[in-house]
């Protein structure tokens, strides 16, 4: 085999290598976009859950124990199960409004407070999102 035949087998195989070199990183490519996404489907479902777990949180009805959601910011619940209204700031049943909220009363409309552990967390869950793994704890 003469110098000009081994020079063009070694740019050939050197080609080869580059092509399968190139192939691996699109593949790989590829395979990381699709863990990413995957992660971020789950972090999202995980924000999707702490967000409705603060939006909704529930107040037990004081005649049968019902679990019930407090929506927006309103303290008057209506229990489903057992047909009776009550105060999720007190617990106690209402049987007038005018007489339950007002001056001397409680408030019927209040805004629960935010909890910091859960915000921390949905705050973790966006920036592992947008970073994958390598999101600074």
């Amino acid at each position: 085999m003469n110098l000009s035949a081994s020079r063009k087998h070694f740019v050939m195989l050197f080609h080869v290598l580059i092509a399968v070199s190139q192939t691996h990183r699109i593949h790989q490519c590829r395979l990381d976009q699709e863990q990413k996404s995957v992660r971020q489907a789950d972090v999202m479902k995980q924000i999707e859950k702490e967000a409705t777990a603060q939006r909704f949180r529930n107040y037990p009805c004081p005649s049968c124990h019902q679990q019930n959601p407090k929506v927006g910011n309103n303290n008057h619940i209506f229990c489903w199960a057992c047909q009776v209204h009550y105060c999720a700031l007190c617990g106690k049943v209402v049987q007038k409004c005018s007489e339950h909220y007002g001056p001397r009363g409680c408030k019927q409309h209040t805004v629960d407070a935010v909890d910091p552990s859960s915000e921390g967390r949905m705050r973790g869950l966006v920036r592992k999102m947008f970073h994958g793994d390598r999101a600074k704890r």
